[in-house]
């Protein structure tokens, strides 16, 4: 969004990206454009605020992602050492019991 002076006259513009360029549109000039300018203005503000909140959600899903996998990795160190006593041993990562051997 840009106010350009040309001459005497000031004239609203909004910038827009179309195909990887900046392209200028003409929106209007005197209190028009200045009202439409006010418009703009409080929707971009809109957006950033909407922006601030999912970025603050996204961080408290990361944060609780990580506890989650914190609680899975104690859980499994858990199981592995209550099968480890029970009898159990790991062949090629599977969890097998101990074979009765005939002496």
């Amino acid at each position: 969004m840009a106010w350009e002076t040309r001459g005497n006259n000031s004239y609203y513009y909004r910038k827009k990206r179309v195909c990887r360029k900046v392209v200028s549109e003409y929106v209007g000039k005197g209190l028009v454009a200045q009202d439409i300018y006010l418009m703009d203005l409080a929707e971009r503000q809109e957006r950033n605020e909407e922006a601030k909140v999912i970025k603050e959600e996204k961080n408290e899903f990361k944060l609780l992602d990580r506890q989650v996998m914190q609680s899975i990795s104690v859980i499994g160190r858990m199981v592995e050492g209550f099968l480890a006593v029970s009898g159990f041993h790991k062949h090629k990562g599977q969890w097998r019991g101990m074979r009765n051997v005939r002496g």
